[in-house]
C-alpha cells in the first residue's frame, strides 16, 4: 500500500477515489514493472506514506 499511495498528497484523494481504497494491482504493476526485489524494497522505504495496521 505504501507504494500504491506514494503519489497521493492527501487523505481526501483516497476518500474520493475508490480505486485507492484497496489494493489496486493495476497501479502496482505499473509502478513495479521491471524492478528487482531490492528496488521494490527501496521504493517502499522512500515513500512518505506510512501504513499502520493494528489489530485489536
Amino acid at each position: 500500500m505504501q507504494i500504491q499511495l506514494s503519489d497521493v498528497d492527501t487523505a481526501l484523494a483516497v476518500v474520493l477515489n475508490p480505486e485507492l481504497q484497496s489494493m489496486n494491482y493495476d497501479i502496482l504493476s505499473k509502478k513495479l514493472d521491471g524492478l528487482t526485489y531490492d528496488e521494490v524494497l527501496e521504493l517502499a522505504s522512500q515513500s512518505e506514506t506510512k501504513i499502520d495496521i493494528s489489530f485489536n
